[in-house]
């Protein structure tokens, strides 16, 4: 990233998750950069020219693509950023073409096709739609002016622009290599941000299937250590596994409103809920749901806290879940007649299971 983007959208793109997002931010600024360079030269050729309208003109609409950058570095909707760019086009289109000569309008007026292209990236089509047809509206009104000679057909000297015609071409071909080349790499980019979207999904369904099957298989050993305690005759015990059953299942409940409170989050950019709680009792607790299946492998479980007193900030449910995996992978890859250690250490900044 050059140091002009980074004072720019710096803190923008690192603030922003979603990958498809963040192409359309830099999307915005190097066209919002492309139109100001664009600017920056036609200032010059207008002294060469000697016209002080068009350098006026220039000057003055120079601070569209400047306010559509300030918009990219303070605002968090880059929506305003495509609508000042859209104005900038059409104005710039419009305004050159009744300065300039015919043959020169002509060049100008190819951008906004560019920029319809850039809009539809961006927008979509609905917006891409409403700025062709304002566009059109322009190229008819300016076509009118010129046939009621309301506007000159030619109001710089041809000679000057003989000799200026192939470095215009080459200017303007030059900036549009620029925005092939850039469009192109944020259509990969985006390409590469809808793949990595769809893998991130497959994995948070791998995830959520492995905490469910966890606290599922969880029940299935309560049920079963149930009929046992039961044909014994053990009730008091049959009572304590069905209450383990129950907590399972809130336990799945609980993984089910993840999920829909997740998507919540990322439509709405809200933020997780944090509690303040002793973190130990959170520990013990999933450790007694996961006692029965250790059982079915004479596995003992001990919880060996450096401090009980422990207070921290956190999601309990997901250190339910984090707790309940590491339990359950411990249980699984341990040896029949095994022991099961979870020690916790406490230091200035962190808090280690």
């Amino acid at each position: 990233m050059s140091p002009i983007e980074q004072f720019f959208i710096g803190k923008r793109l690192a603030g922003t998750t979603d990958s498809l997002e963040r192409v359309k931010i830099s999307l915005c600024f190097r066209f919002a950069l492309i139109y100001l360079m664009l600017s920056c030269v036609v200032i010059p050729m207008s002294v060469l020219f000697d016209r002080q309208d068009i350098l006026i003109f220039t000057i003055a609409l120079s601070s569209i693509p400047i306010f559509a950058l300030l918009s990219l570095k303070f605002n968090m909707n880059y929506s305003f950023s495509v609508l000042l760019i859209a104005i900038f086009s059409l104005l710039s289109a419009v305004g050159n073409s009744t300065f300039s000569s015919l043959s020169l309008s002509i060049i100008v007026f190819l951008w906004p096709v560019i920029v319809a292209v850039f809009i539809s990236f961006i927008s979509g089509n609905k917006a891409t739609l409403i700025y062709i047809l304002i566009y059109a509206l322009c190229v008819t009104g300016i076509s009118l002016l010129r046939i009621f000679d309301v506007i000159p057909m030619n109001s710089v000297d041809e000679n000057r622009l003989n000799y200026s015609t192939g470095f215009i071409i080459f200017l303007f071909g030059g900036f549009l290599y620029y925005f092939l080349k850039i469009y192109d790499e944020s259509r990969n980019a985006a390409l590469i941000a809808q793949l990595e979207s769809i893998e991130s999904k497959d994995n948070i369904l791998h995830i959520v299937a492995h905490d469910l099957r966890n606290t599922i298989g969880s029940s299935i050993s309560c049920v079963e250590l149930i009929e046992d305690k039961l044909q014994q005759g053990d009730t008091e015990k049959a009572l304590e596994f069905l209450q383990l059953i129950s907590k399972g299942a809130k336990d799945s409940m609980t993984i089910v409103n993840d999920i829909l409170e997740s998507a919540s989050l990322v439509n709405q950019s809200q933020s997780v809920t944090f509690v303040t709680t002793s973190i130990v009792p959170v520990i013990s607790g999933t450790i007694e749901h996961y006692r029965p299946i250790a059982r079915q492998k004479h596995i003992s479980i001990n919880l060996l806290p450096q401090d009980t007193d422990t207070v921290l900030s956190v999601n309990v449910d997901m250190i339910k879940r984090i707790i309940g995996n590491l339990l359950s992978n411990a249980i699984k890859f341990s040896r029949t007649g095994g022991t099961i250690e979870i020690t916790t250490k406490k230091s200035v900044k962190t808090f280690t299971v």
